[in-house]
């Protein structure tokens, strides 16, 4: 993939869950996927912000009412920028259905920086321990969900902004999901309630998680100013990446030993 190709962002058009337009890229299969994600979405009284997998691509969907804008942003731009609320502004929701959109390039380059004093300005609120365990479990492979009447992008955005790189480049989000809450890992909802959510980590929960590392190292590094501490904490591997590096070395491991085992070193020689 070139360069440009990597930054191209295609566009699809939704109203009332159907794709009424999209720009000449988008495939017939993120189409499809587009339209079943968004059955979940619901028409949220206000703005609100999903992010799920489409094929390659990542899903960005802008809900405005029945009218939903989604950027098909590339899996790697995706995973290096991780961040949907600084491509929702960068790219402000455009909901004309009237004609097809054309393809988008990013040129904006990676987000801002998070810097200490932004985390610190975090940790500093009421709900701090409820906001480091909902990023506890996160970080550690949970589901967390929050019980709203209406869209709430500003606790989600406060959880993201404490995540490692890797695990915002990873985890799926939904900033007002009245449907089905399956296939995504924080989200705010109506209610939170029967089986759908016995799996999700609640916010009455979230205060009393218990404490682990990242959380543990994060409250450190915010507490002694230590902001090259904070950059390697938000660079650490997500479990994913960490399970997948284990697999890849234990897959190594018994082929080496395999190796000492059958090959005939003695006609080598």
């Amino acid at each position: 993939m070139s360069v440009m190709a990597a930054r191209t962002i295609e566009q699809l058009r939704l109203d009332r869950g159907r794709c009424v337009a999209r720009s000449a890229g988008a495939t017939d299969e993120q189409v499809d996927l587009a339209e079943q994600r968004a059955v979940a979405l619901g028409t949220p009284a206000g703005a609100a912000l999903a992010v799920a997998p489409l094929g390659s691509a990542v899903g960005v969907f802008q809900v405005r009412g029945a009218i939903i804008r989604v950027l098909l942003v590339p899996g790697p731009l995706y995973r290096a920028i991780g961040d949907p609320f600084h491509i929702d502004r960068t790219l402000p929701f455009d909901g004309t259905t009237d004609s097809d959109p054309p393809a988008l390039v990013w040129d904006t380059g990676p987000p801002p920086v998070r810097k200490l004093k932004d985390v610190q300005a975090i940790l500093q609120t009421d709900e701090s321990a409820m906001l480091l365990g909902a990023t506890q479990a996160l970080v550690e492979g949970g589901r967390v969900a929050f019980a709203r009447p209406r869209p709430d992008p500003g606790t989600i955005e406060r959880i993201w902004t404490l995540l490692p790189d890797a695990d915002r480049g990873e985890r799926t989000l939904a900033t007002w999901l009245p449907g089905d809450p399956t296939g995504f890992d924080i989200v705010v909802a109506p209610q939170i309630e029967g089986r759908a959510y016995s799996s999700y980590l609640t916010e009455d929960r979230a205060g009393d998680y218990p404490e682990g590392r990242y959380e543990l190292a994060l409250q450190a590094a915010a507490e002694t100013d230590d902001a090259d501490g904070l950059d390697q904490l938000f660079a650490r591997r997500s479990m994913s990446q960490s399970v997948r590096l284990a697999l890849t070395l234990l897959i190594l491991g018994i082929l080496g030993g395999l190796a000492v085992r059958f090959i005939p070193w003695h006609k080598l020689r």
